[in-house]
């Protein structure tokens, strides 16, 4: 018996503040299952991510809550809650 093959779909939506990105699992052949995407769990188990990037003065690429942090930190801004 051979494992069953899967094709992944990927979605990303950037938004103007906030980004997600999901994705549907589908068998190669056969039809497709009608079930609804998972969405890709950022930083805390959230399902969205603030559509930032920040670049350090080393160079080093961060994104999302990381990049948020690191802005903050350059401007030094309180964070919230």
């Amino acid at each position: 018996m051979s494992a069953r093959q899967l094709k992944r779909i990927i979605g990303v939506d950037f938004g103007t503040s906030t980004s997600v990105v999901c994705y549907k699992d589908y068998p190669v052949e056969g039809p497709a299952d009608p079930g609804q995407p998972k969405y890709v769990q950022f930083e805390l188990r959230l399902s969205s991510t603030p559509t930032l990037v920040y670049i350090d003065e080393q160079g080093h690429k961060c994104f999302g809550h990381e990049a948020e942090r690191g802005a903050r930190q350059l401007l030094r801004v309180p964070v919230e809650g």
